[in-house]
């Protein structure tokens, strides 16, 4: 036997304790698949057989129900128009009248009547009509023990009686079924002319209250202008609105002036202050006073100064001519030097006083033209004040005339549009039955055919209801389905997932004989080419480590075709050059010799009993070099228990180092616990199920069991998958079968 390259030197390899390692479930894992291109491709004879059978039916009814039941659909018609506001206007109706505010309000008053046509005050009177009562059989229907039952035929006029407007124009239609063609054209014309009665009377009604409202507003309103024109008279009185004008005017001066006379006091009084607050700083300055210099001009002109310089001048004047006589330090130059010199003292003491004098004088000056000025400036704002109200009073009494003469020019005008409106109006009750904005235009005639039934609407309704309820039947049948029929429902198991899938033997266009055979005797088809797939989705999931693999493939329930799938995938191993074992390990049912074609025993029994050893005990294969078995064994040393054992680990320990595949058949888990002892012994698993054989729940559970098993679970292998299952299915098989012969027949 050939090594895989890969492969390294023979030896026991540690197996990897693994949990569960399936991926959890996507989104869609959760809701139902419902797939609508296969339901319809998998029931479309159903449908078909539905469809017939619709029309059928549908034919069937249309007769009985003309007969029987056949009901007629009367109508009358009536026109409405846009509201004339004008006694001038024609009256020819105008659906476009007014533009788009004229369009909008015709269609709100097309809604208007027809819910007036639908409403309980028409049908109540159309129900207790003599027309009614007396001309129909319509009514007869409703006498109960010699009385008429009002309840029941109101109710039922209320069923049948029908009103819309009809689009695009200007025209109500309103219609009443009946099983008698005859009564159905009374009743509508009946139930026309009560309505149109019922307008006639309200639009006069309203009219009426319309000229009440405008010959009440109008007196009102004269009432109101004469009450303005009284209120004019007394607040003139005797004065014209001449005399009001020149009060105003002569206000208005006397206020300009004394607003001028006040400008200029206020200018004064600052200034006054000004000039009293310097002083005051100047005399309580701690430096002492320096006088402002028209107060010392004041006193340079004062006699008492001017003397005493005219006397200084003389002195002056003689000192020189005494200097010049008797030069400088003669005794009478001395003397005359200091008489200057005392009558200067004299005069800077008299200036002195006359400063301080004159400064208190001019601060009591400024003090009493302040308070003149104040007095002054109080008398002017008082009169201003004064000619203030008196110009406001004036102006008052001029706003109030003009605003009463304003409102008496409005009323008068109000009074002459409600005179024209009521002019107006009474024209119009003159036109009344000219211009009624509600006609009708055709009363109905007896129909010549019957509303309904109409095998137009009876076959296709009836087609449709049974057509419906089968796939409605077909729907509720799938959502209720817990097997799995296809692959895809494998995805709705939490914790599961899609390993591989296998299809049944008769969808192989190669004609394999059986499933364990089909990779050995037909490698060109469906499912041998489906078991590589397999294989190569085992190698991506499978632990990878050193030595040979053992995988457990078991099947939920019996009849899943795990043996088969197991010696199919056997057979794929071993043709790829990989040494390759087949275990049986199902001591309760062996079936993997008949599919070998060998003997039953010995086998792993007597290995675990001990009475052979492994390379005695296995079996060759004819026509695979790479493949070999190990039989269930002698049928007395089949012990279960001995599955559990440390022999069942020595032996794959043992098959580990002589191949590079093991694989192990084992008893359906739902039988015997077999396969969860073998699971935590094998280094992974794969779970085998037939579609339309297990349900979804019993998978899940199975799953989680060897989930929970130290080998890894590596998924969900679908076998036994037929086209029905899906349409796209059959197309595929075919498809793939063919690109595997052409390339098979060009080799």
């Amino acid at each position: 036997m050939s090594t895989s390259a890969t492969q390294a030197p023979p030896m026991t390899p540690a197996r990897p304790q693994q949990g569960p390692t399936s991926p959890p479930p996507s989104s869609a894992a959760f809701g139902a698949t419902i797939d609508p291109i296969r339901l319809l491709k998998r029931y479309k004879l159903h449908l078909a057989a539905s469809m017939m059978a619709g029309v059928i039916l549908g034919v069937i009814a249309y007769f009985p129900l003309a007969m029987f039941f056949p009901r007629f659909t009367a109508h009358t018609i009536f026109e409405a128009k846009p509201p004339i506001e004008d006694a001038a206007q024609t009256g020819v109706s105008s659906a476009g009248a007014g533009g788009t505010a004229g369009v909008q309000e015709l269609n709100l008053f097309m809604q208007t009547l027809v819910a007036d046509m639908l409403g309980d005050a028409l049908r109540a009177q159309l129900a207790v009509h003599p027309t009614l009562r007396n001309q129909t059989e319509f009514a007869k229907s409703f006498e109960r023990g010699g009385s008429f039952d009002l309840v029941e035929a109101t109710d039922t006029i209320k069923s049948r009686l029908r009103a819309r407007v009809i689009p695009e124009t200007a025209y109500i239609q309103m219609s009443f079924t009946a099983g008698n063609r005859t009564d159905a054209a009374t009743i509508v014309n009946t139930a026309a002319d009560i309505f149109q009665n019922r307008v006639i009377t309200r639009s006069n009604e309203r009219v009426e209250d319309t000229l009440q409202s405008i010959t009440a507003r109008r007196r009102s309103v004269q009432i109101e202008r004469r009450n303005k024109e009284q209120q004019m008279q007394r607040l003139l009185g005797d004065n014209r609105m001449e005399s009001l004008d020149m009060r105003l005017t002569d206000a208005a001066t006397t206020v300009q002036s004394l607003s001028i006379q006040i400008a200029e006091l206020r200018n004064s009084r600052e200034m006054f202050g000004d000039r009293l607050k310097n002083y005051e700083d100047m005399r309580s300055s701690p430096e002492g006073i320096v006088y402002p210099d028209e107060i010392r001009s004041q006193v340079q002109m004062h006699p008492h100064i001017a003397a005493y310089n005219q006397q200084l001048a003389g002195m002056r004047a003689t000192l020189r001519t005494m200097r010049e006589r008797f030069g400088p330090n003669h005794y009478q130059i001395r003397q005359i030097e200091n008489a200057i010199r005392g009558t200067e003292i004299e005069r800077d003491a008299e200036e002195q006083r006359l400063l301080a004098e004159l400064f208190n004088n001019a601060i009591e000056s400024s003090r009493m033209t302040i308070a003149s000025i104040d007095a002054t400036l109080r008398e002017a704002d008082a009169n201003r004040a004064t000619a203030l109200l008196r110009m406001q009073e004036v102006t008052r009494t001029q706003a109030e005339f003009e605003t009463l003469k304003a409102d008496a020019e409005r009323l008068a005008g109000q009074e002459v549009d409600l005179s024209a409106q009521l002019d107006n109006v009474q024209a119009l009750m003159q036109r009344q039955s000219v211009a009624s904005r509600i006609q009708l235009v055709q009363r109905a005639t007896a129909p010549d055919k019957p509303s309904f039934p109409r095998i137009i609407i009876i076959v296709p309704l009836v087609t449709f209801l049974v057509v419906g309820l089968v796939s409605g039947l077909i729907v509720l049948r799938e959502l209720l389905e817990q097997r799995v029929r296809m692959p895809a429902d494998v995805q709705m198991i939490p914790r599961a997932r899609l390993l591989g899938v296998i299809a049944d033997v008769g969808e192989d266009p190669s004609r394999p004989t059986s499933v364990d055979t089909a990779v050995r005797d037909r490698p060109e088809g469906v499912i041998a080419e489906q078991v590589r797939q397999l294989r190569a989705s085992i190698a991506k999931a499978r632990p990878q480590q050193q030595g040979g693999f053992a995988m457990l493939v078991v099947g939920a329930m019996p009849g899943s075709g795990a043996s088969s799938v197991g010696a199919a995938l056997a057979h794929s191993y071993a043709a790829m050059g990989e040494r390759t074992l087949v275990i049986d390990a199902n001591l309760r049912k062996p079936r993997l010799h008949q599919f070998l074609g060998l003997a039953d025993a010995p086998g792993l029994s007597d290995v675990l009993s001990g009475e052979k050893t492994l390379d005695a005990a296995l079996q060759r294969t004819t026509g695979d070099s790479a493949l070999d078995f190990l039989a269930a064994g002698t049928r007395a040393a089949r012990v279960f228990e001995r599955l559990n054992s440390d022999r069942m680990s020595t032996l794959l320990a043992e098959a580990r180092s002589k191949y590079d595949v093991i694989i192990l058949d084992s008893a359906p888990m739902v039988v015997a616990g077999d396969a969860v002892i073998l699971a935590g012994k094998a280094d992974c698993s794969a779970l085998i199920v037939r579609t339309y054989q297990e349900s979804r729940g019993l998978i899940a559970r199975v799953s989680s069991q060897l989930q929970d098993a130290s080998a890894k679970h590596l998924g969900v292998v679908v076998n036994g998958v037929r086209a029905s299952a899906g349409g796209y299915y059959r197309r595929n098989f075919r498809i793939a079968h063919q690109y595997s012969e052409t390339a098979s027949t060009k080799a």
